[in-house]
């Protein structure tokens, strides 16, 4: 599975990644969601971990422009935040994050499960 990481805290962004490459996963990550677009132009990702402020702006913009573009049709797009964000931003599901890394894989499965892909491949 791809996923990629859009947050600007490197320490998070490094312990995810740690965490998903150590179970086979292949990983992107990004700082802004600039970044984060390119990255996933050039490799669709079959999960988009994303932080709900960036340096670059609010999360709703850049979900709207996924969820808006077909090669991202089958993306599982979660939103991470310490704190809950306004509803309608596109995310398939919202993580608090600090939640154990059982909690997070879970909601990957949920998500890409509606997305109608499989639940928790490599």
């Amino acid at each position: 599975m791809r996923i990629l990481i859009v947050d600007d805290d490197a320490a998070w962004v490094h312990m995810l990644s740690c965490y998903f490459v150590g179970g086979g996963h292949e990983v992107l990550s990004g700082r802004t969601w600039a970044a984060a677009r390119s990255l996933a132009d050039n490799a669709v990702p079959d999960v988009i971990l994303l932080d709900a402020s960036l340096p670059d702006g609010e999360a709703g913009p850049f979900c709207e422009a996924i969820r808006s573009d077909v090669r991202y049709g089958r993306t599982a797009l979660l939103l991470l935040s310490g704190t809950e964000p306004e509803a309608g931003c596109g995310a398939d599901r919202f993580v608090l994050k600090g939640l154990p890394m059982v909690e997070l894989e879970a909601a990957i499965a949920a998500a890409r499960a509606t997305r109608g892909a499989a639940g928790g491949g490599k």
